[in-house]
């Protein structure tokens, strides 16, 4: 029951991501929809990723996602989350504003943003193929459900154990629809190297 578990928590994440061909679900990364933010370049070069921007260009990505959206719909969705990939969360838990400072770049954006509540971190951010590119993405949204869902017609049900021959079986199941996104411009995407 255990294995099934898992097995079924997987395929429904796994669906939830990226969608399921066979029955034509949507998921987050094939969601029509969503906005696409241009992460601009530090100034240190032509480079997008984060290992190689200082404290005040990665803040400006994570702002400039979330006031992308803003923009973008004239105020009238207001995004809460943002999600990156696990390396980019780890960096800005770390990264000090400054060497004088023991305050991260994650503790100084949560503390001043005034519409982000939350910054998570998904495995599947670290590499998103596009136009035959991997490259890291962060995702920005409303977190509730108005705006996006993951459609669980039948949440994981576990039913009676019964013996079969010298076997014992448990009936496991669940059922998904994929990823609902209710408002177009509402959730944005920024991929970055």
């Amino acid at each position: 029951a255990n294995a099934a578990r898992k097995a079924i928590d997987k395929k429904l994440n796994d669906v939830a991501m990226n969608g399921d061909t066979v029955t034509g679900a949507t998921g987050l990364f094939n969601a029509s929809g969503i906005s696409s933010y241009t992460v601009p370049a530090g100034a240190t070069g032509s480079k997008t990723n984060w290992e190689t921007k200082t404290a005040d260009e990665i803040l400006a990505d994570l702002y400039g996602i979330s006031n992308y959206i803003i923009t973008s719909t004239k105020g009238i969705e207001i995004p809460d989350t943002i999600a990156l990939p696990l390396t980019s969360y780890q960096l800005i838990e770390r990264k000090r504003l400054s060497t004088d400072s023991e305050k991260t770049v994650l503790n100084y954006f949560l503390e001043n943003s005034k519409n982000i509540k939350q910054i998570v971190w998904f495995n599947e951010l670290e590499s998103i193929v596009t136009g035959g590119d991997s490259k890291k993405a962060m995702y920005c949204w409303k977190n509730d459900a108005d705006h996006l869902v993951l459609d669980l017609p039948l949440a994981y049900t576990q039913e009676e154990v019964f013996q079969d021959g010298r076997e014992y079986v448990v009936p496991c199941r669940a059922k998904t629809g994929g990823v609902t996104i209710f408002y177009p411009m509402s959730v944005a995407v920024g991929k970055y190297i």
